[in-house]
């Protein structure tokens, strides 16, 4: 389905907008004011804050058509942030692919459960343990606020710690990234931490086809919690 401006001229960006936002609306997008604003910027590489005080600048043939391709994407319930390839978690921006799971703000309560601990380690650096990182941001946040903690993050899929090494050079932090499922990689060496954190699948394996359609495009290994969502639960306790 095309965006139609009615004339053969690539439109200017404010009428881009607005074609954007109806076309986004018409397909269920919740904020499609601000999602369609988010999406030009993606294509025009540059901030909202200009997309919206310089919205008389035409766009290209070019910019016009990526532009429709990543509105009518979106429209058809693909995640935002898989568009964009990034996700802001901790006040920090992280890359994202469709290989992990999007960072949640309901996210944070940990990260910050965890860093009020600080002070009951004075004196001694902290061994945290990141159970099933997906994309790091626990993990990578963790380092990032409190760099004198030793930091460990595991994961089953490679491509997640692939996402996940490249948020922790981004953000300059040091973090020992493990390919592995759950604990069995540190049980089978002896290894102990002072905290293990995880963020694990909890979604029970019925429910998974009713989920709303964004998060159907997130990864099942990030989501699938087994029969009554608490099989990685029972692993972790």
């Amino acid at each position: 389905m095309r965006l139609n401006s009615g004339n053969a001229k690539p439109p200017v960006i404010r009428d881009a907008l607005l074609l954007a936002v109806q076309f986004l609306r018409r397909a269920g997008i919740p904020q499609p004011r601000l999602e369609a604003e988010l999406l030009l910027a993606h294509v025009l590489e540059e901030s909202t804050l200009r997309v919206i005080t310089h919205d008389e600048r035409p766009l290209t043939p070019a910019q016009w058509e990526t532009y429709q391709q990543v509105v009518r994407q979106r429209g058809s319930g693909y995640p935002l942030q898989y568009i964009t390839g990034r996700q802001e978690f901790m006040s920090l921006m992280f890359k994202v692919t469709p290989q992990v799971l999007i960072p949640r703000s309901d996210t944070e309560v940990l990260v910050e459960t965890v860093l009020a601990l600080k002070g009951d380690f004075a004196g001694r650096p902290c061994r945290i343990l990141d159970v099933g990182t997906g994309s790091g941001a626990i993990a990578v946040s963790l380092a990032f606020y409190w760099p004198e903690a030793q930091v460990t993050a595991v994961d089953l899929s490679p491509g997640a710690l692939a996402v996940a090494r490249e948020n922790a050079r981004r953000h300059g932090v040091q973090v020992e990234w493990v390919q592995g499922d759950g604990l069995t990689p540190f049980l089978a060496a002896g290894r102990q931490f002072d905290l293990i954190v995880s963020n694990p699948p909890y979604i029970p394996s019925p429910q998974l086809s009713s989920l709303q359609r964004e998060v159907q495009h997130e990864p099942a290994l990030a989501l699938d919690g087994g029969p009554d969502g608490l099989r990685f639960y029972r692993r972790l306790a």
